[in-house]
């Protein structure tokens, strides 16, 4: 599976307009985007979702977390613990990645074309 010529392009823009800010291309592409890019999924650069998009990712990626170390800490009064923390990293993570966007002015991922930049 391949990403669409569009996306592709997209995401070139996007790239270009978080350098021409300071962002470095690992915040721009994580590993888990660049995997899902090759995947053929037409998943928005982390700088350019929204906030509940990236609160689901963010999730999707604590929450695997919370259960292995649930499972490496089997007490049953750590589980409360473990979830409120995974809870509250997912929420930081969501809340400082909104206010990158929005303070560095970037529009939302189906305004980018190549007249944007």
């Amino acid at each position: 599976m391949a990403i669409s010529t569009e996306t592709q392009q997209r995401i070139q823009v996007a790239r270009q307009m978080c350098r021409a800010r300071g962002i470095k291309e690992r915040a721009f592409a994580p590993p888990l985007w660049r995997m899902a890019w090759r995947l053929g999924w037409a998943l928005p650069p982390p700088h350019f979702m929204t906030t509940r998009q990236y609160f689901v990712i963010s999730w999707l990626t604590v929450g695997p977390v919370a259960i292995l170390s649930y499972w490496i800490v089997p007490w049953s009064m750590t589980w409360p613990l473990i979830v409120t923390i995974a809870s509250t990293l997912a929420v930081f993570d969501t809340l400082r990645m909104a206010a990158d966007r929005y303070g560095l002015g970037f529009p939302p991922w189906r305004q980018i074309t190549d007249s944007v930049f």
